[in-house]
């Protein structure tokens, strides 16, 4: 793998949608980091072992910012390109109504504020190739955007987790 290959963080990328995901970037040329929460073996860690260097796996849980810190410090140096937070967790299928109050606080610190937090620690090692070009007509792009980005400014200097996904 060249050392100029774009690199791509994926946050809960241990099953389903981030582990086809890591799979798709990798095949696609990409350095690909995964991160799983705890140290229970997973198909990512299947995919890095076939991978040839392309998948490396991280362990991270969203909810522990001593984690979040710790995997910024192991990566600083590096440029990441993407930066795709899928870390989540869910609860069963239950109506608003039947919906504890301790659930939904587990839920919004998970789901909100944990991918908030990893991308305000992570967002000094997102270079300025994150930044979406809307005029190509063979790229799309999804953001999720975190308060006070603006569009205008490099992706370097706001918060924003960006999802890209490259059409060939």
């Amino acid at each position: 793998m060249s050392s100029t290959a774009p690199t791509a963080l994926i946050a809960g990328a241990s099953r389903t949608l981030g582990l086809g995901l890591a799979a798709e970037y990798a095949r696609r040329g990409r350095h690909v980091v995964g991160t799983v929460r705890g140290d229970t073996r997973t198909g990512l860690h299947d995919l890095a072992d076939a991978s040839d260097g392309r998948v490396t796996v991280e362990q991270l849980d969203i909810n522990e910012p001593e984690q979040i810190n710790a995997l910024r410090d192991r990566l600083a140096g590096r440029s990441l390109d993407l930066l795709f937070l899928n870390a989540g967790i869910t609860r069963g299928d239950l109506s608003i109504a039947d919906v504890p109050t301790d659930m939904f606080t587990d839920l919004m610190v998970t789901n909100a504020l944990g991918p908030m937090l990893v991308a305000e620690a992570l967002r000094p090692l997102v270079g300025g190739t994150a930044r979406a070009d809307h005029r190509r007509g063979n790229r799309q792009t999804a953001d999720s955007v975190i308060p006070g980005n603006s569009h205008e400014q490099p992706a370097s200097n706001n918060y924003v987790t960006r999802c890209q996904e490259y059409c060939t």
